[in-house]
């Protein structure tokens, strides 16, 4: 009796791979179907979850040449202006990229939904960022001034909305980091007293 305990012990209830593999040729028929329904299935998803993607690129270049003014009356003008730094593009892709850029294109756009209660609504908006930003592809083309932004999105128009409210809030952003605060209040006020 305890002979038969012992080979008793030492049975596995998994299959082995040569079991698996002598059923599965057992029955050629159910195993084709499978992998031919598997097969469909995938090209039924590709075909029919099509995805839009939206571009837009962004042209960098110096702005307006400001003189330097000099107390001597035959200072030479200086119109060279050096090209764009890969510094300055790889600062210009980060801003793209940053995050607080990309709540306010998730709230400008959309991609919360208006009837989130307000409990739940910071956590769906950083869900949105984080989908935002995987879906969201900024690259500086090489050997040019050249920033290209490219979204994928199941829908044309949202890909669309997206993108635009990027570039409204990109260039707000890119203005406001350029020029000093209160630059025109400034200028307006010295016109007035003046």
């Amino acid at each position: 009796m305890s002979a038969d305990l012992i080979v008793n012990s030492r049975t596995t209830l998994s299959p082995t791979p040569r079991e698996l593999a002598a059923t599965l040729c057992r029955r050629p028929r159910l195993v084709g179907a499978s992998f031919g329904l598997v097969l469909l299935a995938a090209m039924l998803f590709a075909i029919f979850s099509a995805r839009y993607e939206s571009h837009f690129k962004v042209l960098l270049r110096r702005g307006r040449y400001d003189p330097v003014a000099s107390s001597q009356p035959a200072s030479p003008m200086d119109f060279t202006r050096p090209d764009i730094t890969e510094e300055e593009l790889n600062s210009e892709v980060e801003l793209l990229r940053d995050e607080d850029l990309l709540k306010q294109v998730v709230k400008l756009s959309g991609l919360v939904r208006a009837d989130t209660p307000a409990g739940e609504l910071q956590a769906e908006i950083e869900h949105a960022v984080r989908k935002l930003s995987r879906r969201l592809d900024v690259e500086a083309l090489k050997k040019s001034n050249l920033i290209q932004v490219s979204y994928k999105d199941p829908s044309p128009s949202q890909a669309a909305r997206v993108l635009s409210a990027l570039a409204a809030l990109y260039v707000q952003r890119h203005t406001n980091l350029q020029r000093p605060p209160g630059e025109i209040q400034f200028f307006d006020l010295q016109t007035t007293a003046y």
